[in-house]
């Protein structure tokens, strides 16, 4: 029932998943496939309502996962233990990868991380479970995907922002990346030098949840 309402609601969904499918079925070179991959995103995208809809379930899944109310709250998410990341990336046959019943991003990697990916592959499949309760209709893989890197970058700015609190300074100064170095783990370090700003961003709420964090446990920041 809410299926059938869901395509009277949004009458060209039918078209969008035929036409998905058609592009998912054609092969060809690396570069085709990244433009038919880029043209299915773009699709689902032009649908703003059933877009809409998909970006309330994203954000759903990641509360429920990662167990927050606010995106503002992973500035204290626990990021996954470094030496674990190291050993998953480097592809050792002994190493475990993440949990999917605990899930701990690599905040300190991009999306290019191996064990970043997995957790990836863990969402894809959570919400592609959750998008048949909402009775959404087909999507391709690779706007769900699309879908999960864009909210894990959003979050992650928040991260950032509050691992950040130690380069900044009393007179609101920030710091700017000097260059990089590798730890005795093989780790690369990003190396930052201070440099006075003319702004100040505001943060106020993220700095808001990492005093009351600190409050809570001085410790989380030593970690």
């Amino acid at each position: 029932m809410m299926e059938a309402a869901m395509c009277w609601a949004f009458p060209a969904l039918a078209s969008l998943a035929q036409s998905a499918q058609s592009l998912q079925n054609q092969s060809g070179s690396p570069h085709r496939q990244q433009k038919q991959k880029a043209a299915e995103i773009q699709q689902f995208q032009n649908s703003k309502a059933l877009h809409i809809q998909y970006m309330r379930l994203m954000r759903r899944l990641f509360k429920s996962k990662f167990d927050v109310g606010q995106d503002e709250e992973f500035a204290i998410h626990n990021s996954a233990v470094r030496s674990n990341v190291l050993v998953y990336n480097r592809g050792d046959e002994n190493a475990t990868g993440p949990n999917r019943e605990d899930i701990h991003f690599n905040m300190r990697g991009d999306v290019g991380f191996e064990w970043n990916k997995k957790i990836f592959q863990y969402l894809l499949k959570y919400l592609k479970q959750a998008k048949n309760k909402w009775h959404l209709p087909e999507a391709p893989d690779s706007y769900l995907e699309d879908l999960i890197i864009d909210e894990f970058n959003r979050v992650k700015l928040y991260w950032k922002a509050a691992n950040m609190i130690d380069c900044l300074g009393e007179d609101s100064m920030s710091s700017e990346e000097s260059n990089v170095e590798s730890d005795d783990e093989g780790m690369v370090e990003k190396i930052y030098r201070v440099k006075v700003m003319f702004w100040q961003r505001n943060i106020k709420k993220e700095l808001g949840i990492i005093d009351k964090t600190i409050l809570q446990d001085d410790n989380i920041y030593l970690q």
